[in-house]
């Protein structure tokens, strides 16, 4: 019976080292499980982390598409400047040829206005010089149908010194 009493008390320690063992290795569990619970929260929170940096580089993303087509609209409108500035400058070049010509026209009146003038004194003139020279010989002929007139004592007088 010792021997079995030994063997018990074998047994029993064996038993107790086990138990430790077991208790041991339920604390190493349950330790495992509180850590590995505290990543699954820094997991779960890294996931919410990274579902907000999507959401943010979505926003992000349309940010950067808004910009460039706001970029795209801004390039036309450039161009349209651009082009525009182009128009006044060759319409500021016609503008300038259009005065050059229209001061040359205003000059070209000018003379012609003068020379008309000239022309019209003289047509005046010529028309004054046939008058004359019509009323001369209307005159001159009208001397040469009439008798000479009788003169009077005094234009005798007169015309005869």
């Amino acid at each position: 019976m010792t021997e079995i009493k030994e063997k018990f008390k074998v047994a029993s320690n064996e038993l107790t080292q086990c138990k430790n063992r077991l208790e041991s290795a339920l604390n190493d569990v349950d330790r495992k499980n509180s850590e590995l619970q505290q990543k699954e929260q820094a997991l779960n929170e890294l996931t919410k982390s990274f579902t907000m940096l999507e959401s943010e580089n979505n926003e992000l993303e349309k940010v950067k598409i808004r910009f460039e087509e706001q970029q795209s609209v801004i390039s036309a409108l450039h161009n349209q400047i651009s082009d525009r500035d182009k128009t006044i400058i060759d319409l500021k070049e016609d503008k300038d040829k259009l005065n050059t010509r229209l001061d040359i026209a205003e000059e070209t009146i000018s003379n012609l206005t003068v020379a008309l003038q000239a022309a019209q004194a003289l047509h005046g003139i010529e028309k004054r010089q046939a008058a004359i020279v019509d009323q001369t010989d209307a005159v001159a002929e009208e001397s040469l149908q009439q008798p000479p007139k009788k003169r009077s004592w005094l234009d005798k007088l007169l015309r005869h010194k």
